[in-house]
């Protein structure tokens, strides 16, 4: 519930603000991604002085996209070719299929890196959270991810346009206010993201799994009542 309900609030969570917002230098990203890795590193600190232990299920051996890691550089070529001579006048719906195929790649990024497992999560934030220590798994993920899009994001500006909709301009964020709802709404995402170990792209790409988990399941309907909760409430 505080995932769905900070990330709305606070404008963006790991995706929007970490892999896609610290490229572009944008100091709202910068200041939402130190709030909810603060908040999300001392309420694991916290929980773990008082005892408590987190309900996070580990996902099931194997069940992860990880199985598709032989097709995934072919894959990843086969779009990157198609994208580099998508025609200008595509129709609408061929765009939305590009789109799609697109996310799935980024979904099968995901779950290669083991993201799809909540504790890899936890493991970074509190080594004691889990056994076997510090995990730097999610600083290398994020972090490759924006070193691509530290390039990326040039040649797309310059551009001006998407790399599948050439018709189409960028729509990149324009606010630059540094204002408490956007560290309200990061703190409360930090929260969240602490007691559970996902963030929104990791448990909707863990729908894909054959591990569909209580745990994974009552996570998702809570997100959805914090993101409606938004819209009823604070819009």
């Amino acid at each position: 519930f505080l995932v769905g309900l900070g990330t709305k609030i606070g404008s963006g969570c790991t995706s929007g603000h970490g892999v896609c917002g610290l490229p572009r230098w944008s100091a709202r990203s910068l200041v939402a991604v130190l709030s909810f890795m603060s908040s999300a590193a001392a309420t694991l600190a916290i929980t773990a002085g008082l005892g408590w232990t987190s309900p996070v299920a580990v996902p099931a051996a194997g069940s992860a996209v990880a199985s598709t890691s032989p097709l995934a550089p072919a894959v990843a070529a086969v779009l990157a070719a198609a994208a580099l001579a998508w025609p200008a006048d595509a129709t609408p719906l061929a765009n939305k299929l590009m789109a799609g195929a697109w996310g799935m790649l980024f979904a099968s990024g995901l779950g290669l890196a083991g993201m799809l497992n909540p504790l890899k999560v936890l493991g970074f934030l509190s080594p004691s959270a889990v056994a076997g220590g510090w995990d730097p798994s999610l600083a290398l993920v994020m972090g490759g991810a924006v070193a691509f899009n530290l390039v990326a994001f040039p040649i797309l500006t310059a551009r001006g346009s998407t790399v599948t909709s050439p018709a189409l301009p960028l729509d990149l964020p324009t606010s630059s206010d540094l204002n408490p709802r956007l560290i309200g709404g990061s703190v409360l995402f930090g929260l969240g993201w602490a007691i559970a170990g996902f963030c929104p792209g990791p448990a909707i790409a863990s729908l894909a799994t054959a591990h569909l988990s209580p745990h994974l399941l009552t996570w998702l309907a809570a997100f959805a009542a914090g993101q409606t909760t938004y819209h009823l409430a604070f819009r």
